[in-house]
């Protein structure tokens, strides 16, 4: 059943609560926790940002248990799964876990909504598992574009290494703070702040560096042509750019592009009736596509 650690102000936010079954899969020597509501002939699979875990979707579970099957899972190294130190915590060891969580499931093919570093995460198990994969959610994560120059890749290479040596001091959590801090906006409640901050810096060292530094590798690849239907919902920030949507179009034959106004990078819970509805109308559009 979902943890029901959350603050009283967040529990009356939410709608009625989603009743999910929590579960174990195998998961190389190890095993990874996702938890399962509803049972419709839809599957939305849950893949959470850097440091966080399965409960910040808690606002959308349960305005979607009625009409489909739910999986919110926690990527390996986060939350209740396993966290081996043998592991390389990168964006194809967290795929390799998500169609692991779906087998264990039941789950042949799924939307996939991912959130932050979940955005690369989804994007690396459509090109591995593209069989499992009927639509994409991109949540404020980032599709991006490959360097174009050597000095841009040089720079690239340097602001990552900088982040990843700063999160491998003994103080990493110090500077892993104000980086969560920048995330917030002004609907970011202060006992969701609280929420957010307290999980996220419980994430252990080496998942915070080496995810941060799979990420910066992940960003410079050219990535595969995405052939399902995608969402893409991002928060507006000023110093956006056309070109991100317009490199996004040019490997994704069917995207939905939003941009909100008035929110911030945990926009899924600062206005989840909105994101609900927007999901589920994407969810329509998956099944009309598929024939259901």
């Amino acid at each position: 059943m979902l943890r029901r650690d959350l603050f009283g102000l967040l529990a009356a936010a939410a709608a009625p609560g989603a009743t999910l079954d929590g579960r174990h899969a195998a998961f190389r020597g190890h095993k990874v926790y996702y938890e399962v509501a509803g049972s419709g002939p839809q599957t939305a699979v849950f893949v959470h940002g850097w440091t966080c875990d399965h409960t910040f979707w808690r606002l959308n579970a349960p305005a979607l248990e009625s009409k489909y099957k739910l999986v919110l899972l926690d990527l390996p190294g986060h939350g209740r799964s396993d966290k081996p130190e043998t592991f390389h915590y990168t964006m194809e060891l967290f795929a390799d876990a998500v169609a692991a969580v779906m087998k264990d499931a039941g789950v042949s093919k799924a939307t996939l909504v991912g959130h932050s570093m979940g955005v690369p995460v989804i994007q690396q198990t459509v090109s591995a598992y593209p069989g499992m994969v009927e639509g994409l959610v991109a949540v404020d994560g980032n599709f991006s574009r490959p360097p174009s120059t050597i000095e841009e890749s040089a720079k690239r290479d340097a602001a990552t290494r900088q982040r990843v040596e700063r999160y491998r001091r003994a103080d990493f959590r110090d500077a892993v703070a104000p980086a969560i801090d920048s995330m917030f906006g002004a609907k970011t409640s202060p006992e969701i702040r609280k929420d957010i901050k307290a999980k996220m810096l419980t994430a252990p060292q080496q998942v915070v560096a080496e995810a941060v530094e799979s990420m910066g590798a992940f960003s410079k690849l050219l990535p595969p042509r995405i052939g399902v239907p995608v969402l893409a919902i991002y928060a507006r920030r000023p110093n956006d750019s056309p070109e991100r949507e317009a490199w996004a179009r040019t490997f994704v034959t069917d995207v939905d592009w939003q941009t909100w106004d008035g929110v911030a990078h945990f926009l899924m819970m600062e206005e989840p009736e909105r994101f609900n509805r927007t999901l589920q109308s994407f969810l329509e559009k998956v099944a009309a596509k598929s024939g259901r």
